[in-house]
């Protein structure tokens, strides 16, 4: 994901801007179709034995569900709104691209970073995913200056801090229901998509009639909030381990 918001940064000013914007989608439909290229001849995958008596769903994996909600909500319209918010506060269309992929490359810093964190088994997955949104949070908190040169600042925080944390998340969730973890995990990823479908949506009306102090104050608010369930759902479900 980080990666493609990079690709999309790069390409205002590398195609947008010298061929048009309709080679940018011409382009990107084309990786689509290569991405089928190695995924053939790959087969059915092992089917994992269910383990009887096995809990996947229980009151900790709802509360980590509305936490990965809320995070997916703060977070996904950063990569829809961040090029058209720079260009109105004053920064070029190619700035604005560049910007974005600044973003994108942290992103893909970010999540391997904190995936190398998870290697190490520590069990403070979720101690790590608090702090995650808490700096993402006030990332995207800089962005309230309205100043296009501190705009890559609060990108960099907001893609290597408070949208990197969905692998570590689904790490930490599989560890805590080794017995099940794919309908574990299915849960909490149902907060992450559910909040990716209506958080440009809803950035986007709140920017419309309040303006984008008001939407960036509800993304760094929503991360904070998100932060504060995984704390919950950490310490006070601690002992649902299954």
């Amino acid at each position: 994901m980080p990666l493609c918001i990079m690709l999309g940064g790069l390409s205002v000013p590398v195609v947008a801007l010298t061929l048009g914007w309709r080679w940018a989608f011409v382009f990107g439909a084309a990786l689509v179709l290569a991405a089928l290229i190695p995924l053939a001849g790959l087969g059915r995958p092992a089917t994992r034995p269910k383990v009887p008596g096995a809990k996947a769903f229980d009151s900790q994996l709802l509360v980590f569900a509305v936490a990965t909600f809320l995070g997916a909500t703060a977070a996904t319209p950063i990569g829809s709104f961040l090029t058209t918010y720079t260009v109105d506060i004053g920064g070029s269309e190619s700035y604005a691209g560049l910007v974005l992929m600044i973003g994108g490359i942290a992103g893909v810093v970010g999540r391997t970073a904190f995936g190398a964190v998870g290697d190490r088994g520590t069990g403070r997955e979720f101690l790590v995913i608090t702090a995650m949104l808490l700096t993402g949070a006030a990332g995207v908190a800089t962005f309230l200056f309205e100043l296009p040169w501190l705009l890559p600042l609060g990108t960099v925080a907001a893609y290597a801090f408070g949208w990197a944390w969905p692998g570590l998340m689904n790490h930490a969730v599989t560890s805590r229901y080794p017995d099940a973890p794919a309908v574990a995990t299915s849960v909490t990823q149902t907060g992450i998509f559910l909040g990716g479908a209506v958080g440009p949506i809803s950035f986007g009306l709140v920017a419309d009639h309040f303006g984008w102090g008001a939407g960036w104050i509800a993304v760094a608010a929503s991360m904070a909030l998100s932060a504060l369930f995984i704390v919950a759902g950490s310490t006070l479900f601690a002992g649902s381990r299954h």
